[in-house]
């Protein structure tokens, strides 16, 4: 796990490099997910990379 854009996350890499980020945002309690959120767009993930 990592912290993306100020919310638990987690990169998978093929080949060294970021394919998919999949961040998690949590109720205010943070007991339970609200939202997930997925990204695949090379030029986004080249900032993780």
């Amino acid at each position: 796990m990592m912290v993306l854009n100020g919310q638990l996350g987690i990169v998978i890499y093929r080949d060294g490099r970021p394919i998919k980020a999949i961040s998690f945002q949590l109720d205010a309690a943070g007991e339970r997910m609200e939202h997930i959120y997925i990204v695949l767009n090379p030029d986004k993930l080249q900032r993780i990379g």
